[in-house]
């Protein structure tokens, strides 16, 4: 399977000192100033998932954002389970709390409301999947041999992202761990209205489809990339900027062989190519 010369770290890299040149230091809202250099990272952390070129082919072919869908499923069932494994990993106490507050969301613990298994937002993606596969656009672009297909290409695609994850963090390195998980985190809150315009253009049936995982995570995770900037911001500042932007690279690098895998997945894998 090829791979985009994009997802190489050298050119990940090149682009951030690029960008470096001309980002501003101005801060955060609620931060400190943050170097040019912590500025380019996050700034690319971001517009190489938002400019990525598995978007156009969501916005242009029905068949193509609902293969997406699929394929980033096992990516959201594993979250949680990464997110306490990054939890326990954690040494020091600020980054160890800002992490228990993400689990706490992850594991739908809403503030007022009784816990429930419904809100887990792995269980909340999968009822929305489950809900879309119900819907007349859904089996005309798609047959249970390609939902098969792609679930298990899903899993696979998941599985080689987390075991990337999961061997960084055992590294043992606060700063590196926690810029490896903006890696990921960081995009989410930019990427997801983009779904949901997307979700939009598939018609009335919409209304009967389980959005609420769409829906939550452009909301919550505004705040939830704004904490996570300013523990970077903290790191940089201080003698563990090299660790920090060492993970802000190898979790950017991650987001994008996971999004291009799937790109090559909706695009040209044999049965899974699309053609409306």
């Amino acid at each position: 399977m090829t791979t985009l010369a994009l997802n190489r770290p050298s050119d990940i890299e090149m682009r951030a000192a690029a960008s470096a040149a001309s980002a501003s230091t101005a801060a955060p809202a609620a931060g400190p100033a943050l170097p040019a250099n912590t500025l380019a990272l996050l700034k690319l952390r971001e517009e190489l998932i938002t400019r990525h070129p598995v978007n156009a082919l969501m916005r242009e072919s029905p068949r193509a954002l609902l293969q997406f869908f699929e394929l980033y499923g096992h990516f959201a069932y594993g979250f949680a389970p990464f997110v306490c494994t990054l939890f326990t990993a954690l040494k020091g106490q600020r980054a160890k709390a800002f992490i228990y507050d993400n689990l706490l969301d992850e594991m739908g613990c809403v503030d007022g409301q009784a816990t429930a298994w419904d809100n887990q937002h792995g269980e909340l993606y999968r009822r929305f999947l489950t809900t879309l596969r119900r819907t007349e656009v859904y089996r005309a672009h798609l047959s249970e041999a390609d939902t098969a297909a792609l679930d298990a290409a899903s899993q696979r695609l998941s599985q080689q992202a987390y075991g990337t994850y999961y061997a960084l963090v055992a590294e043992g390195h606060d700063a590196q761990s926690i810029g490896a998980f903006s890696g990921v985190e960081g995009w989410v809150a930019a990427e997801y209205p983009f779904w949901r315009e997307c979700l939009a253009t598939l018609g009335s049936e919409m209304r009967f489809v389980d959005t609420r995982t769409i829906e939550i995570h452009c909301e919550a995770d505004v705040e939830h990339a704004r904490v996570l900037d300013e523990l970077i911001g903290e790191y940089a500042a201080g003698d563990r900027a090299a660790d920090v932007h060492r993970g802000l690279l190898r979790g950017i690098e991650i987001s994008q062989t996971l999004f291009a895998g799937m790109q090559e997945e909706m695009a040209g894998s044999g049965a899974l190519a699309f053609a409306d």
